[in-house]
């Protein structure tokens, strides 16, 4: 079988980039061995443009929502699936402080389409300070979107259900092989199993723990609410509380600790002690030192491209920034100097040009 691109990793990046890839009419093979734990398929998967911290637009915000919510809409068309929605966040305040900050923000064009200015009624919910909604928020039920495609790249003959091994890819300076499948490029989509990528282990891609729960309540409204912690509903009287974030902790299991850390920002959010605990769950972002993604070309393989490092905003931020990859690709076009790989190639060194041309003989 003979493709155009081989997709290494079938969580949300490779789903995402194998999706942008067939909108251009081009073939791609996925190798995907379907873990069941995975940040993917815990994620909230909530897409909003905004850093509460300092209540700013996060880095190309408002561009990578518009971007994701037209690229969504398209996927549950492709898939068959019904895993994307609009959603109600309401901010709560934590001060007057934040108040005012949000209220004058709101006022500058920049932000008036994203901020909202009224101050809602919510039963049940600590409200000491007032509370906005983000006009611009939509949830992705991201386990249900990398399942439905991966039916359908399954139906299709489009994805092989087996571990990558990297001592299978043979290479001849132009082509790639990998278990009877050739391609002229190859894309690796690992997360954070990148670290037992070799060829690409030069770069910092960081696992950061994240932990969350799912609760069983009758007192929370069907909306989303933030402040310190999440809530979004799930369905009715189910609703998703997190989330930890944690790069020291690289054990996989669920801590009491996390679940501590957020039941106890849940009381920040509402006095109610009349609930069930369904499921506490982990997975691990890829996150990088920097905070942003990685993507690029390999800086001595010929073809062979890297996209990773999403960490918690992959929703937000894959669908374009796999555009702009596949573009850079196949036109040359350059790459955000914030999100190139190229900026860590002083990490790249004799010992990882050894290995890689060891490993496939170029």
């Amino acid at each position: 079988m003979a493709v155009d691109f081989l997709i290494i990793g079938q969580g949300l990046s490779g789903t995402v980039l194998a999706q942008t890839i067939e909108s251009k009419s081009l073939t791609y093979h996925l190798i995907d061995r379907n873990e069941k734990i995975t940040s993917s398929k815990v994620a909230a998967g909530i897409m909003q443009p905004i850093s509460f911290k300092r209540c700013i637009l996060s880095w190309r915000g408002e561009e990578f929502f518009n971007f994701s919510n037209s690229f969504y809409l398209k996927s549950e068309k492709l898939f068959n699936t019904k895993s994307y929605k609009k959603l109600k966040l309401v901010r709560l305040f934590s001060s007057f402080e934040e108040q005012n900050n949000w209220m004058g923000k709101s006022t500058n064009p920049i932000y008036s389409s994203i901020l909202g200015t009224e101050n809602s009624y919510l039963k049940n919910i600590c409200n000491d300070f007032g509370n906005s909604q983000v006009k611009t928020c939509a949830q992705l039920n991201v386990k249900k979107y990398i399942e439905d495609a991966r039916h359908y790249f399954l139906s299709k003959g489009r994805l092989s259900n087996e571990e990558f091994k990297e001592g299978n890819l043979e290479y001849n300076g132009e082509l790639f092989t990998y278990n009877g499948i050739t391609s002229k490029r190859i894309i690796m989509c690992q997360g954070v199993n990148s670290q037992n990528n070799k060829i690409f282990d030069y770069l910092p891609i960081i696992p950061n723990k994240g932990e969350l729960i799912d609760i069983s309540t009758n007192k929370l409204p069907n909306f989303m609410l933030s402040k310190g912690v999440f809530t979004v509903p799930i369905k009715e009287n189910k609703f998703r509380l997190g989330s930890t974030y944690n790069h020291k902790d690289i054990i996989a299991k669920t801590t009491l600790k996390a679940k501590n850390e957020l039941l106890n920002g849940l009381k920040k959010i509402t006095p109610i002690k009349d609930l069930n605990i369904i499921e506490h769950k982990f997975g691990f972002r890829p996150t990088t030192i920097d905070r942003k993604p990685i993507m690029g070309a390999h800086p001595e393989i010929k073809n062979m491209y890297i996209f990773n490092g999403m960490g918690s905003k992959g929703v937000l931020m894959a669908p374009l920034l796999s555009k702009e990859l596949l573009e850079h690709i196949l036109r040359r076009s350059e790459i955000n100097s914030n999100v190139n790989v190229n900026r860590f190639f002083k990490k790249y060194s004799l010992e990882h040009s050894n290995y890689a041309k060891n490993l496939l003989n170029f």
